[in-house]
């Protein structure tokens, strides 16, 4: 289980170079030139644009891995920005027992499916592991409490908060003050 949540962390955050070109040009900041010890290359975590947020707050993004939350399954779908050719996808459940193991046909021009209910049922509290073009993200699933299912948005975004569901909680009260103004 260690090991899971570490690669799970790494994959959480997409890291890019910062001095690279210097360090390929042999110019680098006086700094690192002058200390032998001091890291040439520095990494930092890639920011995020809200370009890359799913249309839904129950839709998961099939290229990133983390803590999904969800009220029922049958409003949660998969969600991709980029439908310019057909993919693959494969989902399976994720450090069980089970073999139990889905492959879906994704069509050109289609940001969005259903998730397969029927053939792969969710699990509150198990982890899949999508697979899109043999890329694998590991997903952690947590459903709501049935006492916040009548919750209002700021009292399910809280909860989804302390499960890791930090973007849709976000989502879902940027959503409740837009719908306020």
């Amino acid at each position: 289980m260690y090991f899971s949540n570490i690669l799970v962390l790494f994959t959480l955050v997409s890291l890019i170079p910062v001095g690279y070109a210097e360090e390929q040009t042999g110019k680098l900041h006086p700094n690192n030139a002058q200390d032998e010890t001091a890291p040439k290359l520095q990494l930092r975590p890639r920011p995020r644009s809200n370009s890359e947020l799913p249309p839904t707050v129950w839709a998961i993004n099939v290229y990133e891995s983390g803590d999904f939350c969800y009220i029922s399954q049958e409003n949660v779908s998969l969600w991709r920005s980029d439908a310019s050719e057909p993919l693959k996808v494969t989902i399976q459940q994720y450090d069980t027992a089970s073999q139990s193991e889905v492959m879906l046909r994704w069509p050109t021009n289609q940001t969005m499916l259903t998730w397969p209910q029927k053939k792969l049922p969710l699990s509150e509290n198990l982890s899949y592991m999508i697979q899109v073009n043999d890329i694998g993200r590991i997903v952690n699933t947590h459903r709501l409490p049935s006492n916040l299912a009548t919750a209002s948005n700021t009292d399910k975004a809280k909860w989804m908060q302390t499960q890791g569901c930090t973007r849709q909680a976000d989502m879902l009260t940027n959503t409740t003050k837009m719908g306020a103004s």
